[in-house]
Parts: structure tokens; sequence; C-alpha cells
């Protein structure tokens, strides 16, 4: 069986410090996996605190020492600010779709 090409996520609601053993789980996951690249689906995400930034942040960290890649899917404009004020979104890619 082959492990799938890309670690792929989907969160919703509110991404914030009461999610963060979440996460943390989540996080772990694709960091012990053989996968290079992460999709997040973040169309059904509210509202992202620095918590949700962080685990964008560790994402990205592991993909790029494996020479993979992240990729961010439909963030609200809300979300998308955050990204971009804090220059994630220089260092994953943010897609429409």
């Amino acid at each position: 069986m082959r492990a799938p090409a890309t670690y792929s996520v989907a969160l919703s609601g509110e991404v914030d410090l009461a999610m963060g053993a979440r996460l943390d789980a989540l996080a772990s996951g694709y960091e012990n996996g053989t996968t290079l690249d992460v999709r997040v689906d973040l169309r059904e995400v509210s509202f992202m605190d620095s918590a949700g930034l962080a685990f964008v942040a560790r994402l990205v960290r592991a993909a790029l020492e494996r020479g993979g890649e992240v990729v961010l899917v439909a963030p609200s404009p809300v979300v998308r600010r955050l990204l971009t004020v804090s220059g994630l979104d220089q260092l994953a890619r943010v897609t429409t779709a």
C-alpha cells in the first residue's frame, strides 16, 4: 500500500488556543509521516489566533525541511489577512479552491 501523496487537514470554526491539543496532534501526524506536501483546508475557519498561525508555521518548517510545500486552501479574508501580516503567505501557497 502506498502512502498518500499529500497530508490533508480540514479545519473549521475557531482555530485558537482551545484547539491546541488537536493542532499539535495534526502537526505531529505530518511530521511523523512520509508525505512531502500538506494541504490545509481553511474554508470553514471563522477565526484564527496565534495558535493557528503557529500550527501553520510548524507545518511550513517541517515541509521545507523535507522538500515539500504547504498549500492553504480558501482562507476567509480575515484569515488571509493574518497570513499576510505574519508573512506565512510567502512561505506557503495560498489558493482559492
